[in-house]
C-alpha cells in the first residue's frame, strides 16, 4: 500500500481525504463519549451510589486516543502546532526589536544563546 501511495498521486490524494474524514468522525465521537454519563456511577451491594472510576478512566482514554489520532492524520485541523505566516513588502522587511532592559539576566542569556545557535 505504501508503494501505491508513493507511485499513484490520485490514490494518495484519495487516501489523504479519507484519513481526514476519518479524523472528523473520531472528533465527532469525542463529543459523544464525553457527553455519555449513564455509566459514570454504579450502585454497590448496599445500595450506595459510587463513581465508576474504571468507566470514567476508560472514557478519558478513548477521548485522548481519538484526539491524538486526529492530530496525527489531520495536523493542520486538529494538531497542536500553531503556525503563523507574516506577509509583507519585500522592500520593507519586518524588524523585531527587544528591549533587554525589561528582561531578567537569565532571559538575556537565554536570548543570546538562542541567537548564537541560530534559533
Amino acid at each position: 500500500m505504501f508503494r501505491w501511495l508513493n507511485e499513484h498521486k490520485e490514490f494518495r490524494d484519495n487516501y489523504t481525504r479519507a484519513r481526514a474524514i476519518q479524523a472528523d468522525a473520531y472528533v465527532d465521537e469525542i463529543f459523544k463519549i464525553a457527553d455519555t454519563t449513564d455509566a459514570d456511577n454504579v450502585c454497590d451491594e448496599y445500595g450506595n451510589i459510587k463513581p465508576n472510576h474504571e468507566w470514567i478512566q476508560r472514557s478519558r482514554l478513548r477521548v485522548d486516543t481519538r484526539k491524538w489520532y486526529a492530530s496525527k492524520v489531520a495536523p493542520k485541523l486538529y494538531g497542536n502546532k500553531v503556525e503563523q505566516t507574516i506577509v509583507g513588502d519585500p522592500e520593507k522587511p519586518v524588524h523585531h526589536q527587544i528591549d533587554i532592559k525589561a528582561l531578567s539576566q537569565d532571559e538575556v542569556m537565554d536570548f543570546i544563546r538562542k541567537k548564537t545557535q541560530g534559533e
